[in-house]
């Protein structure tokens, strides 16, 4: 007898979409047969999934709780949202499992990826950026050990010159941060970070937030001499431009890097079909409106955004309704793709006997419109009137149902540490 059947959906299986019956006992899914299969063994409850696409559990693989924001005028910076806010608003929108940036004295065992900076993003951030002959000796360190180098890449040279140009010039209004970060910075240091890579056995690359056709054009070039290197990309380069800066609260539409232009945005949606991009992350910043909007200058522009509450239903839209992905596809940029990489799979991003029960009910008959009211994160939504496809109906975390309608059924300790590894497959060439 099984303590949970999830029964009548169409479930996204590692070997593609089928009808199918999934029996849960504890932590774990136990057994997946055919539709109907699984009723004569039993259970505490099933869950009828019929007419819903059963998935497993998003994973946002980039997100940044208890941030250190700096505030004007105040010595000390004020914390962002911690991960139990942030966590809340992941499962209400079906997303299980998080990876935060979570900044470390030292490296200890158990760290399989580790985020470098080649820029210290703004004047203002000194210290931050590594320079790249330490990074290539942490390429090799990784090479050895097992793991992944993360990298937010823009070349640190061009941002502060443009900020010491758009200065000179006048014009430091936030509308310009496509002029600061800009294409060819991700250009220079995207190719710049491949070539330290290219020449160390197993060193593998994870390019954070890819906002541009030549970080894209870059990415599917090493890829394909065989380079192991994984392209993300965030929701809001995918559907916001440059142009959007200068709508009413245009802050509220921006992170580091910055918005691009449609080139670079269609660029990016053609990459995540098979292509240089693999994951679709949200950046995670969960801040006040009044905290977004503090700043106006190009360089003093808050970054990140509140998004992962409607990240897995927005790519779901975009690439299913939208543009006509298979179901395969989408779970791979919202979940199954981002274990892979970062040594999760199969206990997350499957449904699979063994892995963990973290389950989402995909419900294509709840249209929703976005709203920052109904949201759990901020009191702002940059996504705030969007017309999405399907929402959630019920989400699943390691077997206990946390999420019900709109109903939190969890606790705020249901949260685990993961530990993970990177697969050699994965450090020896792109095989995602």
């Amino acid at each position: 007898m099984f303590d949970t059947i999830v029964s009548g959906g169409l479930a996204v299986l590692p070997t593609g979409p089928e009808p199918a019956d999934i029996g849960i006992s504890g932590a774990h899914i136990a057994a997946i047969g055919a539709a109907g299969s699984l009723a004569g063994i039993g259970a505490g409850r099933t869950v009828d999934a019929a007419g819903q696409i059963v998935i497993p559990g998003g994973i946002d693989p980039h997100v940044h709780c208890n941030w250190p924001m700096p505030m004007p005028g105040v010595a000390q910076p004020t914390l962002t949202e911690p991960a139990s806010r942030v966590s809340l608003a992941a499962l209400h929108g079906g997303t299980t499992t998080t990876i935060d940036f979570a900044p470390v004295d030292r490296l200890l065992d158990g760290h399989a990826s580790v985020k470098m900076f080649t820029t210290d993003i703004t004047p203002s951030r000194r210290g931050r950026m590594v320079d790249f002959g330490d990074i290539w000796e942490v390429l090799k360190v990784l090479a050895q050990a097992g793991g992944i180098a993360a990298i937010h890449a823009e070349d640190n040279d061009i941002v502060m010159h443009m900020y010491e140009k758009l200065t000179r010039e006048d014009r430091t209004g936030f509308e310009n941060m496509a002029e600061v970060h800009n294409t060819l910075s991700e250009d220079l240091s995207f190719n710049r970070v491949i070539r330290l890579a290219a020449n160390i056995e197993r060193a593998a690359l994870y390019m954070m937030h890819t906002s541009a056709k030549t970080g894209v054009d870059a990415i599917a070039a090493a890829r394909a001499k065989g380079v192991p290197i994984y392209g993300e990309t965030l929701h809001q380069y995918l559907m916001y431009t440059a142009e959007d800066y200068r709508r009413p609260n245009g802050q509220i539409y921006h992170t580091y890097p910055s918005l691009k232009f449609r080139a670079d945005q269609e660029a990016l949606w053609q990459a995540t079909d098979h292509g240089a991009i693999q994951t679709v992350a949200t950046d995670e910043i969960c801040c006040p409106l009044r905290i977004k909007l503090q700043g106006r200058r190009i360089d003093d522009t808050t970054g990140g955004n509140a998004g992962v509450e409607p990240r897995l239903s927005l790519i779901y839209t975009e690439t299913v309704e939208k543009r006509g992905y298979g179901l395969s596809d989408f779970v791979g940029l919202v979940s199954a793709n981002a274990a892979k990489i970062m040594g999760l799979y199969p206990r997350k991003g499957a449904l699979a006997v063994g892995s963990d029960a973290d389950i989402v009910l995909l419900d294509p008959r709840q249209r929703k419109i976005v709203r920052a009211a109904e949201l759990h994160e901020a009191d702002y939504t940059p996504w705030e009137g969007r017309d999405l496809a399907a929402w959630p109906s019920l989400v699943m975390l390691r077997g206990k149902i946390v999420i019900e309608g709109r109903a939190f059924k969890g606790d705020l300790k249901d949260g685990q540490f993961l530990s993970r590894k990177v697969p050699e497959e994965i450090r020896s060439r792109p095989a995602v």
